[in-house]
């Protein structure tokens, strides 16, 4: 597999420091996260799918069992189109019943990638970007097939 890195597409700074206050008083994740996010950098990416990306496309939980060692209070995010060759993504073509479906492969030429100042492991970076591609399941309805067998 290869991914080239291509333009900067977004970058963002994070009030790391804020987000944990309220957060933990209001566990209202998305809204937390929107609050204390400031887009310093957009190349044609409406606010809007910055704000999507960054809460739907980034390794939350990955940053929460990290948190104890991150010291800084800002991240800085930033966002970049990444051509991709030999890489393939899976999403359902028949789901059978809750033990039995079937998976489609798909190659993915392109996808976004996000990188943070937070975590100094490059692979986490990496495994940001296996997790929002690898399945695709969000942008379509899958009906049940029977089987009479």
């Amino acid at each position: 597999m290869k991914i080239e890195i291509k333009e900067c597409i977004m970058e963002c700074s994070f009030n790391l420091k804020s987000f944990k206050k309220e957060f933990s008083k209001t566990w209202k994740f998305e809204d937390a996260v929107k609050r204390n996010l400031t887009i310093t950098s957009a190349n044609n990416v409406s606010k809007k799918d910055i704000n999507k990306l960054i809460c739907l496309g980034f390794d939350w939980g990955g940053l929460f069992r990290q948190l104890e060692n991150i010291e800084q209070d800002v991240i800085r995010f930033k966002g970049y189109n990444v051509s991709l060759e030999g890489y393939k993504q899976y999403e359902p073509y028949s789901i059978a019943n809750v033990k039995e479906f079937e998976l489609k492969e798909i190659e993915l030429k392109e996808a976004v990638m996000i990188v943070q100042d937070a975590i100094p492991n490059p692979n986490f970076c990496l495994n940001n970007l296996f997790y929002m591609t690898i399945f695709h399941f969000g942008h379509k309805k899958y009906g049940l097939r029977i089987d009479m067998r």
